[in-house]
């Protein structure tokens, strides 16, 4: 094997070489953490294209339901107008129920029969999270504002800028998914190391763990990639993950 391998190199081998562990225990932690970092980006960009594609695609059909479905309305001054018959009934269900009243026929008490819904009128809304937590918003703090349906409209298409924030926060978290699941796999091998009676350290152990993990993370990544839900997966992810920390550690004890 050569002293020296690529990431790919790395990659292939963490998967399918249990000796190359040798050459992985000769590495610095922090190759190893480099390794990690460098994996996720790739498999990150995957599951994030997914996302990517459902965020647009979310943005783009609720501003057609939003264009097509929603009443012409003005906000100014403070107030609320809305240019349909009132009440207006946005939704309803057993439990739920969304209603505009700029009229004053209404008022909040329409959310007391249900589980959760939404109360607009001229002045304030009301948004009734569950039986115990209601939140009022008053449109005074707002007197300043003024738009209408089309400006909203205009403004919908800016929600897909939640698409880098979602691929930023989502590699950090990533990243620090994996470090994590990589000390809770050392820390079981630090039982492996008492069976194997061979002791290497929960530092060598962690790092190991790192790229035993490499087969359980592309296996996550392609059943999520292909709507796959397989009942208890975490169990197989650390199964495989020990399965090869513990062939490792067997390989170097020699």
């Amino acid at each position: 094997m050569e002293e020296k391998m690529s990431i790919i190199s790395q990659f292939m081998n963490s998967i399918s070489n249990i000796k190359a562990y040798r050459y992985f225990f000769r590495h610095s932690t922090a190759k190893a953490v480099l390794y990690l970092v460098l994996i996720s980006v790739f498999f990150a960009g995957l599951s994030g294209m997914q996302i990517f594609r459902d965020v647009n695609s979310g943005v783009d059909t609720f501003k057609s339901h939003f264009e097509a479905d929603f009443p012409s309305f003005l906000f100014e001054n403070g107030e609320l107008t809305v240019d349909a018959e009132m009440p207006y009934l946005v939704k309803q269900s057993a439990e739920e129920i969304f209603v505009i009243d700029t009229f004053g026929r209404m008022d909040q008490s329409v959310l007391d029969d249900y589980e959760n819904g939404i109360f607009i009128s001229k002045h304030y809304a009301v948004h009734k999270e569950n039986r115990f937590q209601t939140r009022h918003f008053d449109f005074k703090s707002l007197e300043g504002a003024a738009f209408s349906k089309e400006d909203v409209i205009t403004w919908i298409p800016l929600l897909k800028w939640l698409n880098l924030f979602i691929i930023v926060f989502g590699f950090i978290f990533f990243v620090l998914g994996k470090l994590i699941s990589a000390f809770m796999v050392s820390l079981v091998g630090l039982i492996i190391e008492r069976i194997t009676n061979f002791r290497i350290g929960l530092g060598n152990l962690f790092k190991l763990s790192i790229y035993a993990l490499t087969f359980p993370i592309l296996l996550k990544t392609l059943f999520g990639l292909l709507g796959l839900n397989f009942p208890y997966f975490w169990a197989l992810y650390y199964g495989l993950a020990l399965f090869y920390l513990s062939k490792a550690v067997q390989m170097i004890r020699g």
